[in-house]
């Protein structure tokens, strides 16, 4: 039997043998944390102590579909803390991953969509990435700034990375990244565009004398699904996982199929 198939079948009798004991015995709504990025507004943040966010309010929906079963409580933290805690099995839940199986093996299996993202390129205007993923004009090295624990480089940026025509620099959030690409301490910052123009506009609000005008969105990167990631191990710890996995993505489905979805993301997006 391959590595696979064992682990399939390691999960699927766990499922079975902790799950069916479990569901008979239970009583009360079984409790359930998911952890959310505290710095990924409009999808995800703290604000005035308050968890916010597109997605947040998407589970909070669904999650009141299947409150008979689950009872969901939405924790926030650092991205990169938030992965690691899950790579420790510390945590069921996490969101918004994008599907990257090779480099989080640790997280599997992912939910439905919950939205479709895309990821560009926010540079100053005198600099052309894409110049420097061809090789083309000045060598001199760009540098890019990322949110730390981002995976969202694609083949061609990975290239260049390797050829050392651009230089990647991890940063905590969206705002430092903005904020270091607008005094120059960066040439491009990589990003969700939704994410990027919300935090521009809630600086260019709170730093009314900073110039954004030389700031301008300058190459696409790749378009990708948002989801909540599993922690792939911990089935002793979570029997309840297949169960959730299923009940959560009828009730995504659910939301979705009705408008509720749009109707949230259109209530964040309108107002920016």
């Amino acid at each position: 039997m391959s590595l696979l198939g064992k682990h399939l079948c390691k999960y699927y009798f766990y499922s079975l043998l902790f799950g069916v004991s479990f569901f008979v015995q239970a009583s009360e709504p079984i409790k359930v944390t998911i952890v959310a990025d505290d710095s990924y507004p409009p999808y995800s943040y703290l604000e005035n102590e308050e968890i916010k966010g597109i997605y947040v309010d998407i589970i909070k929906a669904a999650a009141k579909r299947i409150a008979k079963y689950y009872q969901i409580e939405i924790i926030t933290m650092p991205w990169k803390r938030g992965l690691v805690s899950l790579e420790n099995s510390e945590h069921f839940a996490i969101i918004p991953p994008y599907k990257r199986k090779a480099k989080r093996p640790y997280i599997w299996p992912y939910s439905t969509a919950l939205f479709l993202e895309t990821v560009v390129a926010f540079c100053h205007k005198d600099v052309s990435l894409e110049d420097a993923i061809n090789s083309k004009g000045s060598q001199q090295v760009i540098q890019v700034g990322m949110n730390a624990g981002f995976l969202i480089l694609n083949k061609e940026l990975k290239t260049a990375q390797a050829q050392g025509l651009i230089r990647i620099w991890e940063n905590k959030n969206t705002s430092a990244n903005i904020m270091k690409l607008i005094f120059r301490r960066i040439d491009c910052y990589i990003n969700d565009r939704v994410s990027t123009l919300w935090q521009l506009t809630e600086l260019q609000k709170q730093h009314a004398e900073v110039d954004f005008s030389n700031i301008q969105e300058t190459y696409l990167v790749m378009e990708q699904t948002a989801h909540i990631g599993y922690v792939r191990e911990g089935i002793a710890k979570y029997p309840y996982k297949a169960d959730f996995i299923k009940k959560m993505d009828d009730a995504l489905l659910e939301i979705q199929k009705i408008g509720i979805s749009n109707n949230i993301i259109n209530k964040y997006l309108s107002h920016h």
